[in-house]
């Protein structure tokens, strides 16, 4: 007999541990799998690759320490061959069945760039050209959503929307473009605006936008702010066009033409800042980083006034002579 009881006694306990402690330990590997990954991380799947290709970027990314066993469940699934180009951002509540499960999955996302100075309806008109939502679904829930549901000031969501690049399945509900919009506008916009010091954060943003409308040239824009600040100092009328054109789409809730005639100057509107002293209301367009940065630190001038050149640069005078001498000039140059 090769054992005797006893020694057969301990062998099973042995085997026994070791099969205890095998299965703990592909218990806590597996589990693995369903646990929140405390990750939040961009996740390319480019055209043509591998499962295999896939789980070195969740390693790389830190999503996951067991390469092995996630190729082994998803060769087991099915899954390694039905690999797509994909591109998401992980949630740090989700685990890596489920960011497999919505690769495998994956709705390809329509790529969004909103400009600087774009405002509410042009942003409609655009999401509703790349299939994402209708321009009237869009300005609808622009129009039941509150600054206040985000924790904002004002009573419009227009310059809120933050000019950046986006990604949106086609038919996504407009409530979660305009919270996508908004969480990365206080993510990177409202930082900024704190440190205002001539005007509250939400007045300053509207300066911003009237900024980011008369110019699109960095280096102009803290002068373009201090005409505007300038101007209010003295209660004279802003008489900013862009104003006038965003009155009439206001007005008739669709985009309009973007040139004004001096008809157009006369709308009743608290955004016609040629009948009405003092800024508008709201924002009149999203503004980007550097249009806020300007209004939050103007350029210190005495100038008043201000002309197109008619090459994208402005020409800025201290005072009414001055000023008409140089709409002559390019009048007579144009």
């Amino acid at each position: 007999m090769l054992f005797g009881e006893r020694e057969l006694k301990v062998v099973q306990a042995l085997l026994f541990f070791l099969f205890l402690v095998l299965t703990i330990v592909l218990v806590h590997i597996t589990s693995s799998l369903y646990r929140p990954t405390g990750v939040s991380a961009e996740i390319v799947v480019e055209k043509g690759e591998t499962a295999r290709q896939l789980v070195r970027e969740l390693v790389k990314k830190g999503i996951t320490k067991h390469p092995r066993l996630v190729l082994l469940y998803m060769k087991l699934a099915g899954w390694d061959k039905r690999l797509r180009p994909a591109r998401i951002v992980t949630k740090e509540t989700e685990s890596v069945a489920d960011i497999i499960e919505r690769l495998v999955k994956y709705v390809p996302l329509v790529k969004v760039v909103v400009y600087e100075g774009m405002d509410s309806y042009e942003i409609a008109h655009r999401l509703q050209s790349l299939n994402v939502t209708s321009e009237k679904n869009f300005l609808d829930a622009l129009k039941a959503l509150s600054p206040k549901d985000f924790g904002l000031f004002g009573s419009s969501m227009e310059g809120y929307l933050f000019p950046d690049t986006y990604f949106f399945s086609k038919g996504t509900r407009p409530e979660v473009v305009v919270k996508a919009m908004v969480e990365n506008f206080k993510r990177k916009a409202v930082p900024l605006l704190l440190k205002s010091h001539i005007l509250p954060p939400y007045k300053t943003l509207i300066v911003a936008s009237m900024v980011q409308k008369e110019t699109y040239v960095p280096e102009e824009m803290p002068l373009v702010a201090s005409v505007i600040y300038n101007r209010l100092k003295r209660g004279m009328p802003l008489q900013i066009d862009p104003t006038v054109i965003y009155a009439e789409r206001k007005k008739l809730n669709r985009l309009t033409d973007p040139l004004i005639n001096h008809r157009d100057l006369k709308i009743d509107s608290p955004y016609n800042t040629y009948l009405r002293t003092g800024l508008p209301p709201t924002p009149i367009c999203n503004p980007g980083l550097d249009a806020i940065r300007a209004a939050v630190f103007p350029a210190k001038t005495g100038y008043l006034y201000f002309v197109s050149e008619g090459n994208g640069r402005h020409y800025f005078s201290k005072n009414l002579k001055e000023h008409l001498k140089a709409v002559r000039r390019f009048l007579k140059a144009k």
